[in-house]
């Protein structure tokens, strides 16, 4: 990582105070990683990925920190706040610019993803592969089957974007053909956005580099009563979810049809709670 990247990283790091850090693509030596440390994150903890790949810095006094496996395409890792005892996954993700290889990567996800159970999990980092033809400008269109492959990646690992703000279009070849791409995201699973539904990522200003930084702010819910029910379509990549659905909504209920359809909605969701 070279001198001007260090000073635009530093500048960040002044502005946002962030106490996880994910880099991706630092090509750092074990010598340089030290120094970049000590200089410019001032975190007690780090994790480096093979090659240099992926970084990870945190602050050891507010998380503890678990790299559960990793590989030179992700460092999936699991997360206490030592303040609210909140537990959660995150996956720092570096996709391969080889389709072969990102293919394995979506498997690894899909893996991780009967891991994690019913805890909040956080996906995020450069994927290079878009979801929809639209969120790529220039150059060749985006390949059906790679979109269709990506897609059924986050299906089967029930995720779906964060609420997203900023340039999103990600990606930048700074070249006269101008090619955008978002090539980075944030993906979270349902338990997630239950537990901080006011999450949302932050695209910012590029800077030097072709990709722009990803801010996530992480907003917990303050408990005060019953949560409403929500509906998220990743959950009809459940295997099991077309029977609980219909069991459910199988309750015998002896009322007016307003009653009647509040009283199931309330046994549907109590189904996939339980589940």
């Amino acid at each position: 990582m070279g001198g001007e990247k260090q000073l635009e990283l530093s500048q960040f790091l002044r502005a946002h105070k962030s106490s996880f850090i994910s880099l991706q693509e630092t090509k750092l030596t074990a010598a340089g990683y030290s120094v970049m440390k000590r200089k410019l994150i001032h975190h007690d903890s780090s994790f480096l990925s093979s090659a240099g790949r992926i970084c990870l810095f945190w602050n050891n006094e507010l998380y503890e920190v678990k790299i559960l496996h990793h590989s030179s395409q992700y460092v999936h890792c699991h997360i206490l706040c030592k303040i609210s005892q909140r537990s959660f996954f995150v996956t720092s993700v570096y996709a391969s610019n080889i389709y072969s290889e990102r293919l394995h990567l979506w498997s690894s996800l899909i893996e991780i993803s009967e891991s994690v159970l019913l805890l909040p999990w956080l996906v995020g980092g450069d994927f290079n592969e878009v979801r929809y033809s639209n969120e790529k400008v220039g150059g060749r269109p985006a390949h059906a089957r790679r979109l269709r492959k990506f897609n059924e990646c986050i299906s089967k690992s029930l995720l779906s974007d964060l609420k997203a703000t900023g340039h999103t279009l990600s990606w930048s070849n700074h070249q006269a053909d101008h090619i955008m791409s978002r090539l980075d995201r944030i993906l979270v699973n349902s338990a997630f956005i239950n537990d901080s539904p006011l999450s949302m990522v932050n695209y910012l200003a590029p800077g030097i580099s072709d990709h722009s930084p990803m801010h996530v702010i992480c907003e917990p819910v303050i408990p005060s009563g019953p949560k409403p029910f929500k509906y998220f379509e990743m959950w009809e990549a459940h295997p099991s979810f077309k029977s609980t659905v219909e069991t459910a909504w199988a309750t015998k209920v002896v009322g007016t049809p307003l009653y009647c359809l509040v009283k199931k909605i309330a046994a549907t969701k109590l189904a996939q709670t339980m589940e």
